[in-house]
């Protein structure tokens, strides 16, 4: 939707589960996108190659802020933004993040995370299981 709205921006979407990557692919392809591409990865593997590389990281409402704090902030420049899509218990789940984002981010490093209301019910297949960071976060 971002990319269909602002032409311009650079995006690249990444998704574990093979047949969603494929789907956005077929979309991308479909709608003649271009700077957009979809990566089959899990975000733990790419954030080693893509560390500290990206302006913005979104994510869907997948988890606890604290997980995808851990997911996402790895691949932001310093300065970047995280905006994270959270549900009615948004400002809970900020004040249990905040050691959890001050662990992640480099010394003077702003941070900024905007909560965005959840409109849409999450699938049941989401968080994803044997996750790390869900299993074990950071406290």
């Amino acid at each position: 939707m971002l990319k269909i709205d602002n032409d311009n921006l650079d995006v690249t979407l990444i998704d574990s589960v093979r047949k969603k990557v494929n789907f956005m692919n077929e979309a991308i392809e479909l709608l003649e996108l271009k700077n957009i591409r979809a990566i089959h990865v899990r975000a733990e593997d790419y954030a080693k190659e893509e560390r500290e590389k990206f302006d913005t990281v979104t994510s869907r409402a997948v988890s606890n802020l604290t997980t995808l704090s851990e997911y996402a902030i790895p691949f932001l420049k310093i300065g970047g933004r995280f905006i994270a899509m959270k549900g009615p218990k948004a400002d809970l789940e900020v004040k249990k993040a905040q050691n959890a984002i001050k662990k992640l981010e480099f010394d003077g490093n702003e941070r900024n995370i905007v909560i965005i209301e959840k409109v849409k019910q999450t699938p049941k297949r989401y968080p994803r299981g044997q996750n790390k960071p869900l299993k074990n976060p950071i406290s």
